[in-house]
């Protein structure tokens, strides 16, 4: 061989050691992202491996509350139809008992919608309440596919499904649309845990995770999920604990004989600020658009821009819907305001579930009742109000 022919040879091998050098940074570069991301980002208790040995957060959800006050038992869920606690006094066991009328399937799951629940972060996977299977691939995927490929899915488990892609030139998740041309290396799927119908049955838990397998071969990706088992006992924890502060405040007005016409409870009701929603309710929102509380029909039929007209009642109901209401000791006094308002102005009287006249004194403890309730949430890292407290009581 020539010395032209022995320097190309020596050529190629340099060539060649450097395409397989730089392969193997890529593939480094690259599984240190993913890990960076799977361990830092999604340091939560539902993973096998824990950052730094921490304990599973969840076990702190059901704690007392500082100074050794623990929850008061878990009551009746809000999706039932029931109204916790009820005020007819100071007794926490005798108020626990009421239930309010006319507000039966109000927030029933099936009658829910898609309201406030699903907006800003609740479009995006959440460690703390969602069961989340992350996806690594070789070739981007466009957002679409993985909607394509998780239809079907959605559909089958009746829980709220959530796909986020990892922009690697932005650093960043983006929550996934059904039409996106974006594409993404790396992505997730995830299925809330816990709402107001319970925690997620385990049949539809061991569904996801093997249609997370499948989606994993569907793209050749490499995936990681969380154990069901362990998925399950978390669920579990965050269902009692939720269990333990899903609780609503009803305030009544009824009327002694004649009953209150639909026009004046229009009028009193838009002068204060509210308005007449889609669920048969006047809504009284703040400022980003949060509910802080609701008026409802004691009676048939509900509340609608045609009924109104003609309605004659002899009971209307303020609602508080404790977890989902920012500053609720706020938001309660402001309620009870209006409701002493719409008593005067239609000559009615303000009752508890029992049809007792409300005093100070009983209103005391509902007072506490709230705070109470509201601390524990944000100790725990679920604050009233907030995106997370949204869509795990919705």
């Amino acid at each position: 061989m020539t010395e032209l022919h022995w320097g190309l040879v020596g050529l190629g091998v340099v060539v060649v050691t450097c395409v397989f050098a730089f392969n193997a940074w890529q593939e480094y570069r690259h599984r240190k992202l993913a890990k960076e991301l799977l361990d830092i980002e999604y340091g939560d208790p539902l993973f096998d491996a824990r950052v730094g040995g921490k304990t599973d957060p969840l076990d702190e959800l059901l704690a007392p509350l500082p100074g050794g006050e623990a929850l008061d038992a878990p009551g009746t869920r809000v999706g039932d139809g029931r109204i916790e606690p009820g005020l007819a006094g100071a007794d926490d066991e005798a108020s626990e008992e009421g239930a309010s009328q006319g507000a039966g399937n109000l927030d029933a799951p099936s009658a829910r919608t898609a309201r406030e629940d699903v907006s800003g972060s609740g479009k995006s996977t959440q460690p703390e309440i969602d069961y989340v299977a992350i996806f690594e691939t070789e070739e981007s995927v466009p957002a679409y596919r993985v909607f394509e490929s998780t239809r079907e899915l959605a559909e089958k488990v009746k829980r709220p499904l959530f796909r986020t892609g990892y922009d690697e030139r932005l650093l960043r998740w983006d929550a996934l649309s059904e039409g996106g041309r974006n594409e993404y290396r790396i992505f997730r799927v995830g299925v809330q845990l816990v709402d107001r119908r319970g925690a997620i049955p385990g049949g539809d838990l061991s569904f996801f995770h093997l249609a997370m397998q499948e989606l994993a071969d569907e793209f050749t990706a490499v995936v990681r999920i969380p154990k069901v088992e362990e998925a399950l006992d978390a669920a579990g924890k965050l269902d009692a604990f939720c269990e333990n502060v899903d609780i609503q405040i009803g305030l009544s007005v009824v009327s002694g004989s004649e009953g209150f016409l639909g026009s004046d409870l229009k009028l009193l009701a838009e002068t204060a600020g509210m308005a007449l929603e889609g669920e048969g309710r006047f809504v009284r929102r703040d400022g980003e658009g949060n509910v802080l509380y609701s008026l409802i029909n004691r009676e048939s039929p509900v509340f609608s821009s045609e009924s109104i007209k003609t309605l004659l009642t002899r009971g209307i109901t303020f609602l508080l819907d404790v977890p989902r209401t920012p500053v609720g000791e706020r938001a309660f006094g402001q309620m009870l305001d209006l409701a002493k308002h719409f008593a005067k102005s239609l000559n009615g009287n303000l009752v508890d579930d029992n049809g007792a006249e409300f005093s100070e004194a009983s209103l005391e403890p509902v007072r506490l009742r709230i705070i109470h309730y509201q601390s524990a949430m944000a100790a725990s890292g679920l604050p009233a109000g907030g995106a997370l407290a949204r869509r795990l009581f919705s």
